[in-house]
């Protein structure tokens, strides 16, 4: 498990959403939960989120006051990108947005005819993915700017398995990729990966950014974000309550 620092926000009907309020303070203008996070949860009227720990490098440890939940942070990362994608979203100065990085000295990308094709189809969708590429002619494009996020990674990399993931689905269905699906896969591979450790602010701002997403409770693909274990069944389980 991982600890660290902390955000606040509070519960609003309907939806995941962020406040600006923090939780309260104690004696000294210190907050006495110094090492949590507050998030409103109202899938399943959850209530407020705090956030606990990471597990395994994998899943964000966090509790409300009925339930333990865990949360999947590469799928969370994942939703977050792909509606930020979706909308444009790549302006935005956060954390774990697409902002991009233009480049100092703007690198050459060299593809193959089918990843050329396919790369040229979806250059809009690159660029919501926070990557400004240009034809330079034949199979070569120039990478002006990159995801800030990947400025300090291996991000021609990242981009060669976006583009390769696009072009074999397009080889496959023999059909040029839709732009969502172009979107999907991108923000798929940008998102933090399991085995990745995050501290309490990073996981705080992921659950943040997560709060103001249209659907905070399933990934692109349809896959649950979030497992809770209601603390009444915990109870249950070590025979604290009866049965009903």
């Amino acid at each position: 498990f991982r600890r660290g620092a902390t955000e606040g926000t509070t519960e609003s009907r309907g939806t995941l959403v962020p406040t600006d309020s923090a939780p309260p303070k104690g004696a000294g203008g210190e907050n006495p939960n110094a090492d949590t996070a507050y998030i409103g949860f109202d899938g399943h009227r959850i209530g407020r989120l705090r956030v606990l720990a990471q597990s395994r490098n994998t899943y964000i440890v966090a509790e409300t006051d009925d339930a333990l939940l865990l949360i999947d942070q590469h799928i969370a990362h994942e939703r977050v990108l792909y509606e930020q994608m979706m909308n444009g979203a790549e302006g935005r100065a956060h954390l774990w947005g697409v902002v991009s990085q233009h480049l100092a000295l703007p690198q050459t990308l060299e593809l193959s005819p089918g990843d050329a094709r396919v790369t040229r189809e979806r250059l809009s969708a690159l660029g919501k993915a926070g990557f400004l590429l240009e034809p330079f002619g034949g199979e070569t494009f120039v990478v002006r700017a990159v995801p800030a996020t990947l400025a300090h990674k291996d991000y021609l990399g990242t981009l060669r398995e976006i583009i390769d993931d696009m072009a074999s689905v397009s080889s496959q269905r023999r059909l040029l990729v839709p732009h969502e699906s172009a979107v999907i896969m991108a923000s798929c591979k940008m998102a933090v990966k399991k085995g990745d450790p995050l501290t309490m602010d990073e996981m705080t701002r992921l659950l943040s950014d997560l709060a103001k997403m249209r659907n905070p409770f399933t990934c692109p693909h349809g896959r649950p974000i979030l497992l809770a274990l209601p603390h009444r069944e915990m109870d249950r389980k070590f025979h604290r309550i009866g049965p009903h």
